[in-house]
């Protein structure tokens, strides 16, 4: 074998180890952050605006809106869309609390046949069982969820939204690739001498390749250690915060949004849903850091509140527009 064949096959096995690691952690496991924080954005917005979203979507599908059969439904609102000569009905449900099962997708049946429209469509950011879906396509329902629903209405969201949650999305997965390139460097390592090291051993310089091979692994290890330390952190933290009660959470989450509510700059700090805290200001500043740094000093300090979205609404008849910020 000849002195580079270690070298190629090294550089080989650890591009293809960073390759795999990149596409699950930057690609896949990036996306779905994505997704999770795009409905989290969503669930945060008006639902007007939100299931207005939603039929610009499906006029791209050719349906459109039956502007005078707008009528209330239950928990969401109901709308008649029409493609070609056929009628659909349309109910949306607002937030991610809803998990529609099979009784739902019935009477939601029972809805679309009573008026007279030849098929459904049941939007929710919320999910839907695997035997809801079954029973929908029985009835000619189309069924779609927050996680299907982000990637149809992505395109018709403002650029600073959609860079808001991009970014979001890559500082959740950042940590994550970056392991996966000093774990790619380790495996190149250990492949280079496992490889190399019998070739080196008949040029009787056992001695030189042992200490080499400490001394790259160890520098590789450098690399790995800070960031498998913090990750390590975060598992525990998290296994701490498993063994809360449910009342336990509830009450670090009230006293988090007291702490904020007593900060000078903020009149009120409530739950808006489950990751996302709205803060009513008493400023029009757009420099939000300092408030920021602030607010995250007290969020941080339980780790399952780390990644909340920040909701941030001007004061009154103010002309500034209502901002999103997450914790990094």
């Amino acid at each position: 074998m000849s002195a580079i064949s270690p070298i190629l096959i090294a550089i080989f096995i650890g591009l293809v180890c960073f390759l795999l690691c990149f596409w699950w952690f930057g690609i896949i496991k990036r996306r779905q952050a994505e997704i999770q924080t795009g409905v989290g954005t969503l669930a945060a917005m008006k639902w007007r605006e939100c299931v207005g979203l939603v039929i610009q979507s499906l006029e791209k599908e050719g349906y459109r809106e039956e502007i005078s059969s707008r009528q209330p439904g239950d928990g969401g609102t109901e709308f008649l869309l029409k493609k070609g000569s056929a009628l659909t009905l349309l109910s949306y449900k607002h937030g991610t609390a809803y998990h529609l099962g099979e009784a739902n997708i019935r009477d939601f049946a029972n809805g679309v046949q009573l008026i007279g429209a030849s098929k459904g469509i049941l939007v929710t950011l919320g999910t839907i069982e695997s035997m809801a879906k079954d029973v929908a396509s029985r009835y000619d329902i189309m069924v779609i969820d927050g996680n299907a629903l982000w990637p149809r209405i992505e395109g018709f969201l403002s650029s600073n939204t959609l860079d808001t949650v991009r970014s979001q999305a890559s500082a959740q997965t950042k940590s994550k690739v970056q392991l996966g390139a000093a774990i790619s460097v380790a495996v190149a390592v250990i492949s280079f001498f496992a490889f190399g090291g019998l070739g080196s051993m008949d040029n009787k310089e056992p001695d030189k390749i042992g200490e080499q091979a400490k001394q790259t692994i160890a520098n590789a290890n450098k690399s790995i250690d800070p960031t498998a330390a913090k990750l390590d952190a975060t598992a525990k933290a998290m296994a701490e915060v498993d063994k809360l009660t449910e009342a336990q959470l509830a009450q670090r989450k009230a006293d988090s949004a007291k702490s904020i509510a007593a900060m000078p700059e903020v009149n009120s700090a409530i739950w808006y849903s489950a990751s996302t805290l709205q803060l009513n200001l008493n400023t029009e500043k757009n420099d939000d850091k300092t408030l920021i740094d602030q607010i995250c000093r007290i969020l941080t300090q339980h780790e399952e509140l780390r990644y909340t979205r920040l909701q941030l609404d001007p004061p009154p008849g103010s002309n500034v527009p209502v901002r999103f910020r997450q914790c990094l």
